[in-house]
Formats: structure tokens, sequence, C-alpha cells
């Protein structure tokens, strides 16, 4: 009886012990994921690949440190290396909008807008006041002479944020195409009041 005592108090031990370190390294992984930020601040996304290596190295599951990760690769030109992180981390947070967005626009970059309408498509369903998401799509309609539909989606972009300066650009150029060139002077304008403030919008 001593004995089964002994060893069930061990095992509780050795599982206290183990929580605390995965508690350990999930805050170690927060931190490295934090300096990667602070990295791609400055321009250095080599560098936050790097921390945000060892954050996913801490923590498998960080679906943040992944898809950030991603995002530092987008920003390298490496589009088909971030779509592999964004993959893996839609896999493990598949309701998360912004993951799809990014992916969709990795997808845009490599010319494939089937990919790319879809997963912006998804981002929409995902969250109906996701702006960046009806940014990009209605960049992707522009590509494809949907001008007017385009500009549906960039009117719903600027209406949940009005400090989107990529929406206001986008329909400035459907605008210019279809012919409307004062209100595409106006939406430049727009864009570039946007573009001077701390929170303006860039795609994502």
């Amino acid at each position: 009886m001593k004995k089964i005592i002994a060893i069930t108090i061990i095992i509780s031990v050795v599982i206290f012990l183990v929580s605390c370190q995965g508690i350990s390294n999930k805050i170690r992984a927060v931190g490295y994921n934090g300096s990667a930020r602070g990295k791609e601040q400055t321009g250095d996304y080599k560098g936050a690949i790097a921390d945000y290596d060892s954050a996913i190295k801490l923590y498998p599951e960080y679906t943040v440190a992944i898809s950030n990760r991603g995002h530092a690769k987008f920003n390298l030109g490496e589009f088909k290396e971030s779509i592999v992180d964004y993959n893996k981390a839609v896999e493990i947070s598949p309701q998360e909008a912004g993951i799809y967005s990014n992916r969709g626009l990795a997808y845009y970059k490599m010319g494939d807008t089937i990919k790319a309408l879809d997963d912006y498509n998804k981002a929409i369903i995902l969250d109906s006041n996701f702006d960046y998401a009806f940014s990009n799509r209605g960049e992707v309609e522009f590509d494809q002479r949907k001008y007017k539909l385009a500009i549906k989606d960039l009117d719903r972009a600027i209406a949940i944020n009005k400090y989107n300066a990529t929406a206001y650009i986008n329909r400035a150029y459907c605008e210019r195409k279809m012919g409307d060139t004062i209100k595409a002077e106006k939406d430049f304008a727009e864009a570039r009041k946007c573009s001077s403030r701390k929170d303006s919008a860039t795609i994502k």
C-alpha cells in the first residue's frame, strides 16, 4: 500500500513538473514572438524569422508565431514558404479569419487568383467586418476587370475602416477605369490622408 502511495506521489510530481515546464516554454515563446515583431517593424525579417523559429520550437502549436513567421517570409518575397506556415496555422486554428486573408494574399502574389479569392471568401465568412479581406478581394476583382463588383467590396472595406488607405487606392483605380476621374482623385486624396496617420491601413 505504501509503495502504491509513493508511486502515485512520484507520478503526480512528474506531471506537475512537466506542466510547469510547458508553462515556462509558452512564456518564453511569447517573449520570442514579441522580439520578432519588433524586428519586423525595423525591416529585419530574417532576424524576426529566427526568433519565430525559437518560439515555435518551444511551443509547436503557437498559431500566432507560425502565422507571423509566414508574414515575415511574405515580406521577403518568399510566398511559397509563407503559405506553408499559413497552412500549418490554419490546421491549428481554422477559425482565424486573418490567416486565410494573409494566405490569400500570398496566393495572389503567386498569381493564383482562384485560391486567393477562396481564402478571402473564407475570411469574410468567418469575420464579416474584416476590412482587409474585402479590400484584398476587391483588388483581385479589379484585376479581373470586374470594376463594379470590386467597388462594392472596397466600399464595404471603407465603411468598416475609414482609414484603410489601400481600399481608397484600389477604389480610385476602379473609378479611373470606369472614367470617373473626379471620384478617383478624391479617393487618392483620402488615401494620402490615411497614409499620414500612424494607424493607417495596409494590405494584410
